[in-house]
């Protein structure tokens, strides 16, 4: 439960920086991440050539789905990555 709050409140200061994050949802560990662009599948395709593997439901949606025994430091990891990611697909 700590890591999931740990990881909406980065989320959310992920979507403060991008407007095309629409909603952040999902319970626990389990986060969908709504976008306004049809982008979903270049940002997976692009964090996982950067060592992360989320999925996307169709264009619009990514999944994130880490293990149980997910830590800070792979979360923070894992937003350094989104937020590169991101950036790179919108500019």
């Amino acid at each position: 439960e700590l890591m999931g709050e740990y990881f909406s409140r980065k989320l959310k200061s992920l979507a403060e920086k991008y407007p095309v994050i629409k909603e952040i949802r999902g319970k626990g560990l389990m986060i969908g991440i709504e976008l306004s662009i049809d982008k979903a599948g270049e940002i997976k395709n692009k964090c996982f050539g950067m060592g992360y593997l989320i999925g996307n439901v169709g264009t619009h949606t990514l999944r994130i789905l880490p293990p149980l025994i997910v830590t800070e430091q792979d979360i923070d990891g894992m937003i350094a990555v989104l937020d590169k990611a991101l950036g790179e697909t919108i500019d």
